[in-house]
């Protein structure tokens, strides 16, 4: 295993807040009260490209493509 790609990820991980948002998120447009505007579009991608980037480098680590 690679622990300096593992510890990236967890140090990603832990500066982002990517769980308890995406919580926030998801109740929101549960109930139907989530605002929808460019902002908030721009910071949905941003999320999903974090997202992306640490299931890659957890893949790498793991010794699978990314």
């Amino acid at each position: 295993f690679d622990r300096k790609a593992i510890a990236g990820v967890l140090g990603v991980m832990g500066r982002t807040g990517i769980a308890r948002n995406l919580a926030e998120l998801s109740a929101a447009a549960q109930t139907g009260n989530l605002y929808f505007d460019d902002e908030t579009k721009s910071s949905l991608l941003n999320a999903c490209s974090d997202i992306r980037e640490m299931r890659n480098q957890l893949l790498r680590a793991l010794g699978k493509r990314g």
